[in-house]
């Protein structure tokens, strides 16, 4: 995108300026918006950018290339942006835009028949590169009473890195990397004997298997090559190698961070130890705007991979059954040391061949890919399946097992052929919710029942990630603890769902939300005791504090209402957000 600085826009300032009047004033019930008297000058406004080192600037909405009449009105470009909308890339390399289009209000989508306005978006954005620059960002929107936001990769399944009329603060920049044989927190006696990576805010996965892979080294990660460090580790962080190695909040050693007051500290089990305990696990955009993390890492595994399918012609009568097979024995599978991906599909293409034709038959039923890190070989997963592939094929009469296997000699290897590669830029919500093994296990008929009502009728299926084992269940994070939902120390899957509508469109919007709540419904009566991921969750679920947080809630809101009483950050769903709503795009007291 064109970045404008603050000193080129303001003789154009309507976004800075704000109303000279008192129509627009709406008093200290709300945050500061661009159309009240609260709104900041011009001049303040360029005192801030002269204090980030220029580093201010106005946005322009990704989508306005499209819409003759906008200042970047660019046919050309158009083209480019309607081709690369749906890619995680280009909404991370964006100062405002955000992969899920519903969260920025459709306001501005690379359609030209669609109405593009910025009022979905971040008035202004401080494009971060140093903690001097977060600082005074932090301490202008305090003073200002202004409605904070922070962006670092917008990968974001929820809408917390987006916020209409606010500012903004970018931390995509801060890219900075330190490795460490052994770490010494600061203010702490003795080391941690583990090697470990100190990387600032806008550091993401990619970035961070790449650096570390030259060194032998992998860490605790994201799916998703955009995912950012930040957002990831404050949400819990599940990974492929979290059976092994825990979550990824279960790996941090040490957080430096600017609080809601402006004040730089670092937090670790050694000093504000509260603070360390909340932003491990308690969501981010609360507690305060992480500015670098330091990681525990491990010498990168070897990672052998079966792809297995367990296949039923489609509307076959048995294809629930054969759903309930799968989950009930994935702790069979996890236990074991497999830890992947399971989709539940009611119709899928399967290729195929017929003489020389290339045929797509549809076909029902499930497939995964299972992981084994550390493995020496593929031969281990014949051990674990021959039993289940031998009562599949007794139970299910028109059953077509297929299955090869692959060995990669390192995460790295593996990750460049099986990172996520879905598309985004679309409307949408997802829901979710944890699994343990009771809830896969006692009650076939339960387990049936809730697959009927949330997979069957639904074409785009569900998704298991089956993610648990020991290194979640026997977790040992520095200091005793962390703040992640403490129902994932007996998780053996978490199974997500979504509903995509078109935009612009209330009605189908709506019935999107209907959908996933009769799902979300489904699922949680069948796991009354666990709770959702809440980096993977309906932004909607009802009593979010206590199915992303349970008993830790209430600690967590007690930090949150000591380090941040004037509640400069705020979102939704996080800790403490209850004393504010948003009202027709401003965000005002309860």
């Amino acid at each position: 995108m064109r970045v404008l600085t603050l000193l080129q826009v303001l003789p154009l300032s309507l976004a800075l300026a704000g109303n000279s009047g008192p129509s627009g004033h709406h008093g200290p019930s709300c945050k500061a918006s661009p159309d009240g008297d609260d709104w900041p000058s011009p001049s303040q406004w360029a005192a801030l950018s002269k204090s980030v080192d220029g580093r201010l600037f106005v946005p322009t909405p990704p989508g306005a290339v499209c819409h003759p009449g906008e200042r970047s009105y660019d046919p050309e470009r158009c083209v480019v942006v309607q081709s690369e909308w749906i890619a995680w890339g280009f909404h991370e390399q964006d100062a405002v835009s955000t992969a899920i289009n519903n969260f920025n209000n459709d306001t501005c989508l690379p359609e030209p028949d669609y109405p593009c306005s910025p009022g979905g978006y971040p008035r202004l954005v401080v494009n971060a590169t140093q903690v001097e620059h977060v600082k005074r960002a932090v301490e202008f929107a305090k003073k200002h009473s202004l409605r904070l936001n922070i962006k670092a990769t917008g990968h974001d399944f929820l809408g917390r890195s987006n916020a209409p009329n606010s500012l903004s603060i970018w931390t995509h920049h801060m890219k900075g990397m330190e490795f460490h044989d052994s770490f010494k927190p600061k203010g702490c006696r003795t080391s941690i004997d583990t090697t470990a990576i100190s990387a600032e805010a806008g550091s993401q996965m990619y970035e961070l298997y790449t650096a570390l892979d030259a060194r032998g080294q992998t860490l605790v990660g994201g799916g998703g090559k955009t995912v950012g460090i930040g957002g990831y580790v404050t949400g819990g962080g599940h990974s492929i190698l979290s059976g092994k190695h825990g979550l990824a909040a279960d790996n941090v050693l040490e957080v430096e961070m600017v609080t809601p007051e402006g004040k730089f500290l670092i937090a670790n089990e050694c000093q504000n130890e509260d603070l360390f305990w909340a932003v491990r696990g308690g969501g981010g955009s609360t507690f305060g705007v992480l500015t670098s993390i330091t990681m525990h890492t491990f010498p990168t595994p070897t990672m052998p991979n079966l792809i297995f399918a367990a296949i039923l012609p489609l509307g076959d009568p048995q294809l629930v059954d054969l759903w309930a097979y799968g989950l009930s024995h994935l702790p069979h599978l996890v236990s074991s040391g497999v830890y992947g991906y399971m989709y539940l599909l009611p119709a899928f293409p399967l290729p195929g061949s017929v003489g020389d034709e290339t045929t797509d038959t549809v076909v029902s039923g499930f497939y995964f890919t299972g992981l084994m890190p550390g493995q020496p070989d593929v031969s281990t997963f014949d051990t674990v399946m021959a039993p289940l592939m031998a009562e599949m094929n007794t139970k299910f009469e028109s059953l077509t097992l297929a299955s090869y296997t692959v060995m990669y000699d390192n995460f790295l290897d593996w990750y460049n052929l099986n990172h996520d590669q879905s598309t985004t830029g679309e409307d949408m919500y997802l829901g979710s919710r944890l699994f343990d093994e009771k809830s896969l296990t006692a009650d076939e008929d339960a387990l049936r029942e809730m697959l009927e009502k949330v997979v069957a009728p639904y074409p785009s299926g569900s998704l298991a990630h089956f993610i648990g084992g020991e290194g979640v269940w026997n977790a040992e994070p520095r200091g005793g603890s962390n703040a992640v939902l403490p129902a994932w120390r007996n998780i053996v899957s978490h199974q997500t769902v979504n509903a995509k509508f078109p935009p612009l469109n209330v009605t189908a919007e709506q019935e999107a939300r209907r959908i996933i709540e009769t799902r979300v419904s489904y699922l949680r009566e069948l796991t009354p005791d666990t709770g959702s991921y809440v980096n993977e969750a309906y932004v909607y679920e009802p009593d979010f504090q206590h199915a992303f947080w349970g008993n830790n809630y209430d600690r967590l809101l007690a930090i949150k209402r000591r380090i941040d009483p004037l509640d400069v950050l705020w979102c939704h769903p996080c800790v403490g957000n209850e004393r504010w709503e948003e009202v027709g795009g401003k965000l005002c007291k309860v």
